[in-house]
This record gives C-alpha cells, structure tokens and sequence, in this order.
C-alpha cells in the first residue's frame, strides 16, 4: 500500500486574483480540508497552520486581528468579513 503525498494548500494574498471571493471560499476548503488530513486538531496550532499561508495583505489583515483569531472557525468568519464585499455576501445568502 502506497502513501500519497499530501501537497501543501497554496498562499492566499488578499490581492489581485485573491480578490476573487470564490478564490477565498477554495482556500478555505483545501485549508480545512488540509488541517483534517494533517490531523491538526489543536485550536492554536490550526490558527497557526492556515496563518502560515498567508502573505501579503491577507498577512497583515491576520497580524491586526491575530489576538481575536483564536479558532479556524473564527478565522474563516472574520477573513470572510473582511476580504469578501458584503454585497457578495447578501447575494450568496
């Protein structure tokens, strides 16, 4: 039985084709389904994982927010708030 190996979730940048919401949605998915598959389970240590593969603007949003990033959960919710238009978010539902 062959191991495959798990490739590493790409960066998210806030910028350019970032700016695409469903780009973040995408991240957010392979990011969680990362932090599954690596068997991340600790709060801290998931917050710290998916913060690894942030750079840019998306680097310093999470560096302002980092002491009320505490969960994933969290993350996603105020990532989403901030880089996803709200106009966007009232059409999706």
């Amino acid at each position: 039985m062959s191991t495959a190996k798990l490739s590493k979730p790409d960066d998210y940048t806030g910028e350019d084709k970032d700016l695409d919401p469903e780009v973040l949605e995408a991240w957010l998915d392979t990011m969680e389904d990362y932090l599954t598959l690596t068997k991340t389970t600790d709060v801290a240590e998931q917050v710290s994982t998916a913060a690894m593969y942030l750079k840019n603007t998306a680097r310093r949003w999470y560096r302002t927010n980092k002491a009320s990033v505490t969960t994933f959960a969290i993350m996603k919710t105020k990532i989403r708030d901030h880089f996803i238009p709200a106009n966007y978010r009232t059409q999706r539902g």
